[in-house]
């Protein structure tokens, strides 16, 4: 056989891609990436997307959206302690408790949101998509002092919740902390279990975690404002029945059953707290999880990937995470 004849073996005729195909790949391209924002916006509350957002759940009832956001000043007394509590409920919003040797002894009556009265005079039952907030010191760098402490806790009312110990780390099921100085954080809340799908009146507690602040070690000797709680909950309601509001509805968002699950997985994974920079290295590390939860779940990290080559890494790239950002938030 000739050398000619040789080189002509080895050369395999190329295969043409089918358009069809192409088009399929596209296809799916484009639905992860609405996958993937759709789990943002049923977990992340900051997250651009949860603004108007609901739940990707069974539910067939139409209803409406709102997006609450308030802001709370968390200041120590002259022992440089403190505590708060903050939950999704818009009744009992936030609260601040008397501390003694340490210890609440009992809780002021609860700041309702400041959208309470007409939201409740509107909404006949709601239920939480998401929530969060951001603890944010105001005291200068210099001067700064003490710890603050994140708990998280069951769904309860903390007026029926004293004897906290604001020095300790076990006062909830899970705990973390930062210095005052540093305090720059960013929690999201939990939903506990499918029951925090359900829709529930005014006087009960929804069905996701209840947090507690702590703060100790501050300057003594006159109180002292720390810095500010940035509230932030998706709702989404059903009108009562003889409301105008009810034209205004619209159709529930469709059953998407990988959504709801890995919100789950995401949720459960995620710190209680993650240092906050700005606003979109903190999505940056959202999408981070979410790529690698949906890649991990539902084999379509080598689609993301596409998008995202850092997405089944452990921490993103800035090239990747930008990427991210733009493929969850512009579209």
């Amino acid at each position: 056989m000739t050398k000619k004849n040789k080189n002509k073996q080895r050369k395999q005729p190329k295969q043409k891609k089918k358009r069809g195909q192409q088009r399929q790949s596209v296809g799916n391209m484009k639905f992860d990436e609405k996958l993937a924002k759709a789990v943002c916006s049923n977990l992340n509350a900051f997250c651009p997307e949860a603004n108007g957002a609901k739940l990707y759940d069974d539910n067939s009832q139409p209803s409406n959206t709102f997006q609450a956001r308030g802001i709370f000043t968390m200041s120590t007394d002259t022992n440089g302690v403190g505590a708060f509590c903050i939950t999704s409920q818009p009744q009992y919003c936030f609260s601040s408790a008397t501390v003694v040797a340490n210890v609440t002894t009992a809780w002021a009556a609860q700041t309702p949101n400041a959208f309470y009265n007409t939201f409740s005079s509107v909404a006949d039952t709601y239920r939480v998509v998401s929530w969060g907030f951001r603890l944010k010191t105001s005291m200068p760098w210099t001067t700064a002092q003490g710890n603050m402490i994140v708990a998280q806790s069951n769904a309860t009312n903390p007026i029926n919740t004293v004897g906290q110990n604001v020095t300790s780390l076990s006062q909830g099921v899970a705990s973390d902390y930062t210095t005052v100085r540093d305090a720059s954080v960013e929690v999201m809340g939990k939903p506990l279990g499918m029951s925090s799908t359900s829709y529930s009146g005014f006087t009960s507690m929804p069905a996701w975690s209840t947090y507690y602040i702590y703060i100790n070690g501050a300057p003594t000797g006159a109180t002292t404002v720390i810095g500010t709680l940035e509230l932030v909950v998706n709702y989404e309601w059903v009108a009562v029945s003889t409301s105008g509001f009810n034209q205004m509805s619209s159709p529930a968002a469709p059953s998407v059953p990988e959504v709801m699950t890995t919100r789950g997985n995401v949720a459960a994974t995620r710190p209680l707290m993650d240092k906050f920079v700005d606003t979109m290295t903190s999505d940056m590390t959202w999408m981070d999880a979410v790529a690698r939860n949906l890649g991990r779940a539902y084999n379509v990290g080598s689609v993301l990937s596409n998008f995202i080559p850092q997405a089944r890494g452990p921490k993103m790239a800035l090239a990747g995470a930008t990427s991210a950002y733009r493929m969850l938030t512009n579209g």
